[in-house]
């Protein structure tokens, strides 16, 4: 700065230009220099300019004749020069140059003439001033200062003190006591001062009176505020503070005498006009911050203890004897706490930064229950608030207490903005005290309520800009509101404002300030303490009281409660629920009288309670869920479908379970579906409801359902908005159906198989009954809008296609009626005189158009769904067909129409006659309702025919291209069976029923190329792989497939007018599948089918025995759940009835100590078996055994079917399951070898039963002088001679052979012509003795048998019969010992292995009962009869 100042130009040039230019800009203003330099730098400029001189570089001369110039009369610059000549003087002296230091001194004594000489005694050393003449002596000097400190610093000042100078105080204090408002306060400002100059007052005591004064008129600060801030200036008293501190001490010392309130104003104003510091007065209060803050804590511990007695069960029976603590040691509230009183008077005017000094340092609980303190501060936020409430919500006309602002008090809020100042940082001090005044909280509750309200409407730029405002606002609710509405005595009203306020938030974060509300809030304060301790015990009380016949007036007493701390409530209320599950119902209805808000914090209750990590989900001891949550979710379903409380969150929390992978709470998805709008998830459904399932909409709701879809209207509304609102109407579905693999798949492995299939049976319903529910209540472009394509169904989501076709589906049909409805309205406005017939045909047309319009997108998405390997084989228009329809399409229920009509019109009949209808209006209304719904569901229903014929004659057009005649009939079927009929019919059960009509509706419709008998021979062959791969419910469904599937061959089996109408020349009946040139086409006739009805019963048999019979729980429960489901058409031959009715007791015998679930299910099973004997029959009135004829008649035919079966069967191995090897069985039941090697397509379990039936039919045979020839095996006549034993046993070891070697093949290949050339051969060589004994025999029985071979029960009954002659019990006798042995160890031995693969031999059980064996002694004798 020196070169900036003093630069090497002008110092070169001194003598020229530079004492110019230098003086010029040393002669600057210094006001104006101060604005272009600074200080510093200037001081720089003086040094520099000082050690030019002393360095002889300028004369001295010069540099005082440049500083008189530049310094002139400024002190400043003179004081200035002053401080850096004693710097230079210092820096001269260390340098220790003599000639410099004489240079300065010469410089210095020159100075004189510019600085004063005081500065420059003030500012240098003794030494250097009597060096430079100032002095004359430094010793001198020295003593003449140190007396005038002595003098100045230590020295008193005598002034009179009260006592000593009577008149001059008793003249001030009566200047101070007139009326200080006819007063000037100059003019008393200059008494004072006469007075404390002539008196010689002391001026400590003079402001002491002064202040006395003050405190007697303390409402007069704008007198003594500036009388006492002008006497302060001109009295150095530094003490000011102390004196008001000692004040507060006297009181404080004194035993009986308390602080009085205007010392407290005193220092109040004091305080507000910064005349005092709260730093220096605080340290004078009494009582200290440790002694509050202990007293604090001991306070709230006693709260917390006095609330565990209040709900603890005292024992001791001298309650009174309890030790109180003495009120005398701990006072609540002290009795003249200092701190407290000052507080409470910087609030009472206003000062509120003051005062937020010491609420800082305090314990705010103690302090705001002080109510004076308390009142004060609300007092305050009313003159805050006041001005933007009357502008904004004050109600026009009101008439109230208008509180104004006053001097000294924080600035009014005009605006939204200015809360955050004053408002909320008041608010939040008070806290719960807030409740003294409910007007006060009204107000602030409307105030935030309006904002919100604005908020909501701005934009995120603008949110943004008020996002101070709304921070604050959540926490008012949290720290202020709650606990305030918490301590209010069962004010409704302020409760339904808070709900005001509330309710405008997302429910996300007012669940966030319930949770904060009650499991903080009621820990912070003894207030909260206590009452939350009071909220429980009354609770407790009602609760023990509450049944069904006091449910109002405990329920009055629950809504008062609710008011003020419903968290609390609730919490009990939830804990009793799920602990009694029959407290449900009594404290549902008891719910009525609580307000929005209690709704909203008893929803969130519910959620936190499901959620609650300490609870085991699931019983310890079983696979069941746990009591507490069926309870709590029954209890949902309940409360949310009566009370109007949002289900949003509730939803939401289901969804992120779902989307954790957890899917127990789904049972709470189900009751809340099921309980709001009425549709059930329930398998378990009359057949009459199925019926009703498959009509329309109206029909479903008033037939379908346990519950009227009617009376919950409402509640289905709201759960419908709620999934709209949270967007999860879409998404849901999805959750659900991924969850379905998760529970096999994902979720805890270790869990019980029962389990996972009663998860999965839950994700099944729960997905089938909420798809239902959004296909009611959603509209169509709701519903199509948030729905995802099919193909993106199966690639993003991993949906399997029956879900996707299931959740896809209702679109479909919305599509084709809204066009439909368009098309008939523009047809039937027509006013031509086009004739009916060709109206309907172009309907008709027009109908097709438009189902291929729609149907062609959803085939083109439909081929990613599977390979191109699949397409090969089965058409994807059948499989967009099938999975694209439903019941609706195919089937109108008119009994169930003509049900529902009849109960209606009865309905209207009773009504004049009903006691509980007594005004004639309501009458009126109700016949005018049920007529209505009579006229709905008949014009339902012709609608319903109406869409029936128009999808016949669709399908009709279509059917060509759903089987190609490229493709094997086998491997369609095969293909058909396992992508469409077995995945959907275990989808509900409505569509287990689906499944079997539309088979025979392409039965009906005579498609190409489909075979109805392989269909039905390949469902019905053996059912046991996919009985044994079910859940629970699917199991349920798959048997009301097979009994629908039986259904219908029954209907065709018992009347053979009806099979020869619709079975005899359809396509899907034809026996010969492949023709050849020598070939014909051959139907399979009635006596053919019904051997092979008997076929399908038989294999079911020995399926489900198989079932039965094994080890496995899963198996024996699908089985017996499938023989309940087909009970009304199987079994209906006896002796498989009979077969099957032992296996079932001996489950109920093993079973009983085990596994009794599966042991009341085979009771069950077991006494619906015992009604269904009357309706069996034996198996020769079934069908006729043995039709001669019939076999040679349709011999080609069977072979044909044979050849056709082998290639079939080799392109269809992957469809595990046993195919029909031909169609006509007639010869089956011969008994030749060689027609028994032609019925190859007999299964080799049914061989092995023939097999075990071989030995039985020998013996009965044996008992009869004429032997009859078995229908399935030859039967070798019984004699004495070794020789037919002989060639007996070796025909059982080839045959056995053979079997073996047909076990060795797959169950769904037949035989090549190879091995059947091959064994015939073997058979010729090995057995040609034993084949022309056989025929001769049968030559010989032949005219004797006048029907087929008895069934294996009358096999049976033969094996046991007593014979008449004695040359047959001599047979017996005979042969019974060596063969009965044998057979028995041998049967005993293999029992077990066998009936794994089969059921055990219908006959291998001996009967002895008397009434029995009478029975079978007169058929036999009748036998013999007709014989001879």
């Amino acid at each position: 700065m020196a070169t900036v100042m003093v630069p090497d130009k002008l110092l070169k040039n001194w003598n020229e230009i530079g004492r110019k230019d230098l003086l010029s800009l040393c002669s600057t203003p210094p006001k104006k220099m101060s604005s272009l330099i600074s200080k510093k730098d200037l001081r720089k400029g003086f040094h520099q300019l000082i050690w030019l001189t002393i360095s002889g570089q300028s004369i001295i001369s010069d540099t005082i004749s440049l500083l008189e110039n530049a310094i002139g009369d400024s002190i400043e610059l003179a004081s200035l020069f002053a401080d850096v000549l004693a710097v230079a003087d210092t820096e001269t002296v260390c340098i220790e140059d003599k000639s410099c230091r004489e240079q300065f001194l010469s410089l210095l004594s020159a100075v004189i003439t510019v600085i004063p000489d005081g500065v420059l005694k003030e500012r240098l050393d003794p030494e250097t001033l009597e060096s430079a003449g100032f002095i004359q002596s430094q010793k001198v000097f020295n003593q003449k200062l140190v007396r005038t400190k002595t003098k100045l610093f230590y020295k008193q000042q005598k002034y009179n003190l009260l006592r000593e100078e009577s008149e001059g105080y008793a003249k001030l204090i009566t200047e101070l006591s007139q009326d200080v408002s006819l007063s000037n306060q100059a003019t008393m400002l200059e008494n004072i001062k006469s007075l404390l100059g002539f008196f010689n007052l002391d001026p400590n005591r003079v402001l002491d009176i002064l202040l006395e004064a003050f405190e007697c008129q303390v409402d007069e600060d704008l007198f003594f505020i500036p009388l006492l801030t002008s006497y302060l200036s001109h009295c150095d008293i530094s003490g000011f503070c102390h004196l008001i501190g000692f004040k507060f001490q006297y009181y404080h010392q004194s035993v009986d005498s308390i602080t009085p309130q205007s010392l407290y104003k005193l220092a109040a104003s004091l305080l507000r006009n910064n005349l005092l510091e709260m730093s220096d007065i605080y340290p004078h209060l009494h009582p200290t911050d440790s002694e509050i803050h202990s007293l604090s804590e001991k306070i709230t511990a006693k709260a917390k203890e006095d609330a565990k007695k209040m709900n603890a069960i005292i024992l001791s029976e001298n309650v009174d004897s309890e030790d109180k603590s003495d009120k005398n040691d701990d006072d609540l509230i002290l009795k003249d706490n200092q701190k407290f009183g000052l507080c409470q008077a910087l609030l009472e005017i206003g000062a509120w930064n003051q005062a937020l000094k010491i609420i800082n340092q305090l314990p705010n609980s103690l302090l705001m229950s002080k109510c004076k303190i308390a009142s004060s501060l609300c007092h305050l936020i009313h003159c805050t608030i006041e001005p933007l409430y009357r502008s904004k919500f004050s109600p026009k006309g009101a008439v109230g207490n208008v509180y104004r602002t006053k001097r000294g008090f924080p600035q009014p809020c005009l605006q939204y903005s200015q809360l955050c100042d004053y408002v909320f940082p008041m608010l939040f001090t008070i806290g719960v005290q807030l409740s003294i005044d409910p007007i006060l909280v009204v107000k602030i509750i409307r105030v935030a309520k309006g904002f919100m309200k604005e908020y909501n409407q701005l934009t995120e730029a603008l949110k943004e800009k008020q996002k101070c405002v709304m921070g604050g606002i959540l926490t008012l609710i949290d720290e202020v509101l709650f606990p305030v509405i918490s301590v209010l005595d069962c004010n409704c009203a302020v409760a339904e404002e808070l709900w005001g306020l509330i309710k405008r938030l997302p429910y996300q974060l007012r669940y966030r300030l319930y949770a904060l509300w009650k499991n903080q809030t009621y820990s912070v304060h003894p207030k909260l303490i206590l009452a939350k301790a009071k909220i429980i015990k009354r609770a407790k009380y009602i609760t023990k009281r509450l049944s069904k016949e006091n449910v109002k007036p405990s329920g009055r007493q629950i809504g008062k409660l609710s008011h003020s701390n419903p968290g609390v409530l609730f919490d009990h209320l939830l804990d009793q629920i799920q602990r009694y599950d029959n407290f449900i119902g009594p404290m549902v209805d008891a719910l009525k009288y609580l307000n929005p808000l209690a709704y909203d914090v008893l929803a969130f209750c519910i959620i936190e309670a499901l959620a609650n990590p300490d609870k085991q989900r699931m019983k310890q001891s079983d696979t069941n869920l746990s009591y507490w949550m069926q309870s709590l979710s029954q209890f949902c379903g309940a409360v949310f479908k009566k009370y109007p409380t949002e289900i949003t969150g509730l939803l939401q929390y289901i969804a992120n379970q779902l989307k954790d992978e957890n899917s127990l709470d789904l049972l709470v998805l189900k009751e809340v579906v099921q309980k709001m709008s009425g549709v059930e998830a329930n398998d378990e459904i009359t057949p009459q409801q199925l019926d009703a399932l498959s009509g329309g909409e109206l029909m479903k709701s008033e037939g379908a359902y346990f519950s009227q879809i009617r009376n919950t209207r409402k509640p289905s509304l709201r759960l419908r908005d709620a999934l709209m609102e949270g967007k999860l109407t879409i998404p849901l579905c999805i959750l659900i159906a991924q969850q379905r693999n998760a529970v096999v798949y994902v979720e805890e492995q270790q869990r019980h198989l029962k389990l996972i299939g009663k998860l999965y049976d839950q994700c099944q319903d729960n997905l089938i009954q909420f798809g239902g529910f959004l296909t009611i209540q959603l509209s169509t472009h709701d519903y199509q809008a948030s729905l995802p394509s099919l193909d993106e169904f199966h690639e993003t989501y991993g949906l399997t296609p029956d879900v996707s076709f299931f959740l896809t589906r209702p679109v479909y049909k919305f599509e084709i009626q809204e066009k439909m409805e368009i098309l008939k309205q523009s047809i039937s406005q027509r006013n031509d005189l086009t004739s009916q017939k060709l109206k309907q045909q172009e309907l008709e047309k027009s109908f097709c158009e438009t189902c291929d319009n729609i149907f062609r997108p959803v085939v083109a998405s439909a081929l990613p769904l599977q390979t191109n390997k699949i397409w090969g084989n089965l058409s994807p228009l059948l499989y967009v067909t099938f999975w694209s329809m439903t019941m609706y399409d195919l089937n109108a229920p008119k009994s169930r129409y003509d049900d529902e009509i009849s109960k209606l019109e009865t309905a209207i009949t009773e009504v004049d006659a009903s006691k509980e209808i007594t005004s004639s209006s309501k009458r009126r209304k109700e016949k005018e309702r049920c007529q209505l719904l009579i006229d709905k569901l008949k014009e339902e229903f012709q609608t319903q025919l109406e869409h029936n014929k128009l999808i016949r004659v669709w399908l009709e057009s279509k059917k060509d291209a759903w089987f190609p005649s490229k493709m094997t009939k086998g491997e369609m079927i095969t293909q058909f069976l396992q992508l469409c009929i077995f995945p959907r019919c275990v989808f509900s059960a409505i569509d287990a029923l689906y499944c079997a009509k539309f088979i025979q509706t392409i039965h009906t419709l005579q498609a190409p190329n489909f075979s109805t008998l392989i269909c039905f021979d390949r469902t019905f062959s053996d059912v046991s792989y996919i009985v044994a791969s079910l859940t629970e419910n699917e199991a349920s469904r798959y048997g009301r497939f097979l009994c629908a599937m039986l259904e219908m061959v029954s209907r065709w089996h018992q009347n053979k007018q009806l099979y020869e109408e619709e079975c005899a020349n359809v396509p899907g009946f034809l026996t010969v599948l492949r023709l050849t040139n020598n070939e014909k086409a051959s139907y399979l006739d009635y006596e053919n089918f019904r051997h092979v009805c008997y076929k399908w019963q038989y294999k079911l048999t020995k399926a489900l025995i198989l079932g039965i019979e094994s080890q496995d729980f899963t198996q024996i429960r699908n089985t017996l759940l499938v023989l309940i489901k087909i009970l009304p058409y199987y079994p209906q031959v006896q002796n498989l009835g009979q077969a099957l009715e032992r296996r079932i007791e001996k489950v109920i015998e093993e079973e009983k100590e085990n596994r009794q679930d599966l042991q009341a299910l085979a009771i069950g099973y077991k006494g619906m078996l015992k009604t269904k004997k009357e309706k069996m029959v034996p198996e020769n009135k079934f069908h006729a055994e043995n039709e001669k004829n019939s076999v040679n008649k349709n011999k080609p035919a069977v072979k044909a079917t044979l050849k056709q079966d082998v290639s079939d069967d080799r392109t269809s191995k992957s469809l595990k399951r046993e195919e029909p090897p031909k169609l006509s069985v007639t010869e089956k039941r011969t008994s030749s070898r060689t027609e028994a090697s032609d019925s190859t397509g007999k299964s080799e379990r049914e061989k092995i039963v023939i097999e075990e039936n071989s030995y039985e039919r020998k013996k009965a045979s044996s008992h009869s002088p004429h032997n009859n020839s078995s229908s399935t095996e030859k039967v070798v006549e019984v004699s004495n001679s070794k020789e037919n034993g002989e060639r007996s046993k070796e025909s059982d070891r080839i045959k056995e052979k053979d079997d073996w070697s047909k076990e060795k093949r797959s169950r769904t290949d037949s035989p090549t012509s190879d091995d059947l050339k091959k064994r015939k051969r073997i058979s010729d060589d090995s057995h040609n003795a034993s084949l022309k004994r056989d025929k001769s025999n049968e030559k010989r029985n032949d005219n004797k048998r006048q029907s087929s071979e008895p069934d294996l029960s009358d096999s049976k009954k033969r094996k046991d019969e007593t014979s008449v002659s004695e040359s047959s019990d001599q047979r017996i006798k005979k042969t019974e010992g060596l063969k009965r042995e044998k057979s028995k160890k041998d049967y005993e031995k293999d029992d077990s292995k066998q009936l794994r693969k089969e059921p055990r031999p219908l006959d291998s059980k001996r009967n002895t009962k008397s009434d029995q064996r009478s029975t079978q002694h007169k058929d036999h004798k009748k036998s013999r009869d007709r014989e001879k």
